[in-house]
């Protein structure tokens, strides 16, 4: 029995050197052989498996509906905490193109709704900042970004006419106005040229500028340009629009001194009126003596009254009126002329 347990441990001593003297005896991969060959086997852990958050489809759907609904803020307040609270699921990348398109699209309804006024646009360039911080990188940022650009260029280009405005309706000098003018000329042409958003009229932004040019030709001494500069600026808004006030009222002022001076008109020539001459039959005075037929005449109102002798007497006496010449009865003027015809020798008859 001794004998046993002596090669028992002979055995054993010779095991132990041997695995002493291997480098990798130690080392973590022999572990598990180390355990397995000395250790009863064991059973393995379960590793944990990851708990899988639902895809929140019938969300997703109704936040697509609010953005079909053009409700865009809707949609953003619908997708956002969609977005945030998984941004690394693949699965959510539609939602994540949604959610940057509603910022995009509520973003053009106000610039669209805004017709220039500057809070308008301001609060639109305020969604756009607050998309793009929810998407701090990528494709959606990028796109949230390109449209806060143009926003931007139109709340510089709006506010430089403003300015502009400004300096006409409180005086500023000529040189002031030029000054602002050039360089607000880059920026409205280029908005005017790309038409952003799908805006229109946005040609009525160059108003302020021609009435620069207006200003500077009457300056010159040339008014009928002005003028001219100055209906070309009215006729871009509508009749009676608040925003062509200055631009009619420089029309009108302009008009009215080149208006030519109406030369006044000699009195007129009176006429006199016209008087009815008076009638009067004129009587038989034949057989009568002339002296006394003339005079009798007279009497009547008859004013242009001649004698004279009648070869053919017949057989009245001398100095006696043979006819008349109106003939006796005839309705004349008093003035017309009258001539009596008598007898320059005794005829027959004496």
């Amino acid at each position: 029995m001794s004998f046993r347990f002596v090669l028992v441990a002979f055995v054993l001593t010779l095991f132990l050197t041997s695995a002493c003297m291997n480098s990798d005896y130690l080392s973590e991969s022999n572990t598990p052989t180390i355990y397995s060959t000395l250790s009863p086997s064991r059973t393995p852990r379960p590793t944990s498996t990851p708990i899988s958050t639902p895809f929140p489809i019938e969300e997703l759907a109704r936040c697509a509906e609010k953005f079909k609904a053009q409700d865009y803020q809707g949609a953003i307040d619908c997708y956002r905490p969609i977005y945030e609270g998984d941004k690394n699921n693949p699965e959510l990348g539609s939602a994540a193109d949604a959610l940057a398109e509603s910022y995009v699209k509520l973003a053009e309804a106000l610039v669209q709704g805004s017709d220039g006024d500057l809070a308008q646009l301001e609060q639109a360039l305020t969604r756009l900042q607050e998309g793009a911080a929810v998407f701090n990188h990528g494709e959606q940022h990028q796109r949230l970004t390109q449209v806060k650009s143009q926003v931007q260029e139109l709340i510089n280009v709006f506010g430089a006419v403003s300015d502009l405005r400004r300096l006409r309706e409180t005086g500023a000098t000529l040189d002031d106005r030029q000054t602002q003018a050039n360089a607000t000329r880059p920026l409205v042409d280029k908005v005017v040229n790309t038409a952003p958003f799908g805006l229109e009229n946005l040609e009525r932004l160059n108003t302020e500028l021609i009435l620069v040019k207006a200003s500077a030709a009457e300056a010159a001494g040339d008014k009928p340009t002005a003028l001219v500069f100055c209906k070309q600026a009215r006729n871009l808004w509508p009749d009676g629009a608040a925003e062509a006030q200055g631009a009619a009222i420089c029309a009108d002022r302009l008009a009215a001194q080149l208006a030519p001076t109406a030369t006044p008109l000699p009195p007129p020539t009176p006429i006199p009126p016209v008087v009815q001459p008076v009638m009067r039959v004129l009587p038989d005075v034949r057989g009568d003596d002339v002296a006394w037929a003339e005079q009798y005449l007279r009497e009547l109102g008859f004013t242009n009254i001649t004698r004279t002798v009648d070869a053919n007497g017949g057989d009245l006496c001398k100095g006696l009126v043979t006819y008349s010449s109106p003939a006796k009865g005839s309705l004349i003027p008093l003035d017309t002329l009258i001539r009596l015809f008598y007898t320059g020798f005794d005829g027959s008859g004496c």
